[in-house]
């Protein structure tokens, strides 16, 4: 039966209000020499010994309950850190086994890749026709942009792993602009 802190704070009350009487009273008779004019009653001698018992017995099962609830609590926590301790090295095994795969994807998604931006140079130094140089165009800024989008993939799990350091690049927007106007042409084209 779990103890609630209601019954552990009415289970400590009495035996604390009669430690305070018996004090109160102590310190009145015997060094305050102060005589509270009381009627005199005699105490049935049984009466104080069942009395005495039944608070030390009090007293006892109060103790056994905080040690009880203690020991209790202890449990738990050791319970929830082990459980921490667990979930916390599950996250780690989920985030190494995320950055392993998305390294390998990236990998393995730059080799046709790399083929591609090849073949579209190639492509451009054989002096292509004017309308096959727009394509060509075209077909190497959506690859490099496709190969800058898979670089910031393993940046990203360099991040994570602490493995990166800052670049400073040139940036031109009208180039920028200029290749992904280049990109949306052909289907704008068809679909006017």
């Amino acid at each position: 039966m779990p103890t609630t802190s209601r019954g552990l704070n009415g289970a400590l009350f009495i035996p604390l209000a009669a430690t305070l009487l018996i004090i109160g009273e102590v310190l009145l008779q015997n060094y305050i020499h102060y005589d509270i004019s009381v009627q005199n009653f005699k105490i049935n001698s049984d009466a104080y010994a069942l009395t005495a018992c039944f608070n030390f017995v009090l007293l006892l099962f109060i103790h056994y309950s905080f040690f009880k609830a203690l020991r209790k609590s202890n449990n738990q926590e050791k319970n929830l850190r082990i459980g921490l301790q667990k979930a916390l090295l599950e996250a780690e095994e989920i985030s190494t086994a995320k950055t392993n795969f998305l390294t390998t994807m990236s990998h393995e998604l730059r080799t046709p890749l790399n083929a591609i931006i090849g073949m579209t140079n190639i492509l451009l130094m054989e002096n292509p026709k004017a309308t096959q140089m727009e394509s060509l165009n075209i077909l190497r800024f959506s690859a490099d942009n496709l190969m800058a989008t898979i670089n910031d993939v393993l940046d990203f799990n360099n991040i994570n792993n602490e493995k990166i350091t800052p670049e400073n690049r040139a940036f031109k927007i009208e180039e920028l602009i200029a290749g992904i106007m280049g990109t949306f042409q052909p289907e704008a084209k068809r679909s006017a």
